[in-house]
């Protein structure tokens, strides 16, 4: 999912930055299907598409979906293995809202919020032919828990007997009940999780057919269901084919491609802007964050075909407000007056949306209303701040600030460091070791006073990005950061984390009004939100291209322009 503080369940995995991921050398074999199943190949061949070309500076850490977990696989494989349930084509925000994948409709769930009842849609295929059964969910789910995948709490601490089946107590997940015959499926929760319906729309839950190996295959794909085939996976490079099944039974919701995809890995971000302003290649890799002045060239080259998006990740500083000196408010508020978010989005090559809440724009619950402390898109106020340090009683407070040495990271952490000493703190920063910091960061035991992160969605969701301020309300435990055991938030999140994602709109504005609350009383210290960013080739119908918050472009989207003259289809 994602770069940084990253999405990744089991620990915040990666405290990197947005743009970035690591391509992770995995053992793989040949997929293995040892379940006879009826199969209908294609009649004719399929028709020679038209090929885009799409450039990433960090490719997929894996397009096995079971294992990948960084944006840049998320942008294949939801388009290759959709679930039970998946996301709206749409742009921006429209496209955080759940739908039915594979399922004909949402789940039916139980008055206690602990049942999920869906049914599996007739007559679908695998791309290999292979006939989609509802036992596959089953299978599908313990293929992640078998495969370590990097957000299998959301699993294991959701749905009953997975914990048992992940730790080898189990033969199978007793709290997954399927009827081939019917296609029914139910699920059995620990507990109400109102989130639970994003977590079936995870890529890692999209539906692979029962005896496909239990080993990471990411350079033979397994068969999925959607609109592309993932195949000619090498180091730095792999396809994305139009499904030649696909159109015969294309899931409402979810579009039939219109061109094949040719990835190409590893380029420098500079030589692949360069490469598709050039038309020599079609597709930026929407995590490339141009500089302000290759923005400018852009803007003035290219105001066309390329734009800047909100993403779905917050960066923020947090305040551990257990221990000194960041118990008292006045000292934190003091951080947050000072902080010069436009200096500090700068030294992430401008990327960042300057703001001051938690929730990014692109998640339902995001307020609206000013920042409490300061005008974020302004530089800080250091003289008010050193008005409130002196009413704190903090001066001298020795503070040690948190870092990692990748860059921006490290950049921001020092100048970090240096606002504090302007406050009067005595602060001194601790560079990590590049993953060394996810653990650190994380340890609650560790308390650490302060320090940088970013924090990338696992799903479109506030109660994802709540996880970082909770104690015990969810099951699949909690990123606390701030060490506030604040009575209001976890009184709100217990009422709000069971709410289903299909009444979420519903309750947004005690979303907002938790978020405010959460500002006012500076738990945080945040500085922006990320960006990504939408660069093509003149030969793409640049007014078609879907921007994902999450997940990148949509692939579905791309399509040639058409030539002059002629309208382009719609």
């Amino acid at each position: 999912m994602r770069a940084v503080l990253a999405s990744l369940p089991a620990a915040l995995l990666a405290l990197l930055l947005t743009a970035c991921g690591s391509q992770t050398k995995r053992v793989t074999t040949t997929a293995t299907v040892t379940v006879t199943r009826t199969t209908t190949a294609a009649t004719t061949p399929p028709p020679t598409m038209p090929t885009v070309t799409v450039l990433e500076t960090t490719g997929p850490d894996s397009l096995d979906p079971q294992v990948g977990t960084n944006s840049q696989s998320d942008e294949a494989t939801w388009l290759a293995y959709t679930g039970l349930l998946t996301y709206a084509h749409a742009d921006g925000v429209g496209s955080t809202r759940v739908i039915p994948g594979l399922a004909i409709a949402r789940p039916t769930i139980s008055d206690d919020g602990m049942t999920y009842t869906l049914q599996l849609r007739s007559g679908l295929r695998y791309s290999n032919g292979f006939a989609v059964r509802a036992s596959d969910f089953t299978y599908t789910v313990e293929r992640a828990l078998r495969l370590h995948w990097a957000g299998d709490s959301y699993i294991a601490g959701s749905i009953v007997g997975a914990s048992a089946y992940a730790a080898g107590h189990a033969s199978t997940i007793s709290g997954i009940q399927t009827d081939n015959a019917t296609g029914s499926i139910v699920i059995h929760l620990r507990a109400p999780y109102g989130a639970f319906e994003n977590v079936l729309a995870f890529p890692a839950l999209g539906l692979v057919p029962a005896g496909v190996a239990m080993t990471p295959i990411g350079n033979s794909p397994p068969p999925g269901v959607g609109p592309y085939m993932l195949t000619n996976v090498t180091g730095n490079a792999f396809k994305a084919v139009i499904n030649p099944l696909y159109a015969a039974e294309a899931v409402p919701g979810i579009p039939v491609a219109s061109v094949d995809i040719s990835v190409r890995i590893g380029g420098s971000a500079q030589s692949d802007i360069s490469q598709v302003l050039a038309d020599d290649a079609d597709v930026l890799d929407p995590s490339v964050h141009p500089s302000p002045a290759a923005q400018a060239q852009l803007r003035g080259a290219a105001s066309s075909r390329f734009a800047i998006h909100a993403a779905g990740s917050t960066e923020f500083f947090f305040l551990n407000v257990r221990r000194a000196p960041f118990l008292n408010p006045l000292a934190r508020e003091a951080v947050i007056v000072a902080l010069d978010r436009p200096a500090l989005s700068a030294l992430d090559g401008g990327s960042l949306i300057p703001g001051c809440y938690l929730i990014p724009p692109a998640v339902v619950g995001h307020p609206t209303a000013p920042c409490p402390f300061a005008d974020p898109t302004a530089a800080g106020d250091l003289a008010r701040a050193r008005r409130l340090m002196a009413r704190s009683g903090m001066l001298g407070a020795p503070v040690i600030v948190s870092g990692e040495r990748s860059e921006p990271m490290r950049a921001q952490t020092l100048a970090y460091v240096h606002l504090l000493g302007e406050l009067g703190f005595h602060a001194t920063a601790k560079i990590f070791r590049d993953g060394r910091y996810a653990a650190a960061i994380t340890d609650a035991a560790g308390g650490l006073q302060t320090g940088f992160a970013v924090y990338d969605d696992d799903f479109p969701s506030p109660i994802d990005f709540y996880r970082l301020l909770e104690h015990s309300t969810l099951p699949v435990g909690n990123e606390d950061l701030d060490h506030a055991d604040d009575p209001f938030i976890q009184s709100s999140l217990r009422t709000l984390a069971v709410v289903p994602t299909s009444k979420l709109r519903t309750v947004s504005m005690s979303w907002r009004v938790l978020d405010r609350y959460v500002a006012r009383r500076g738990y945080l210290a945040v500085v922006g939100y990320g960006e990504e960013t939408e660069l093509t080739s003149s030969r793409i119908d640049f007014a078609a291209v879907r921007s994902i918050p999450f997940y990148g472009l949509d692939w579905t989207s791309l399509r040639l322009s058409a030539p002059a003259g002629v309208a382009s289809a719609s």
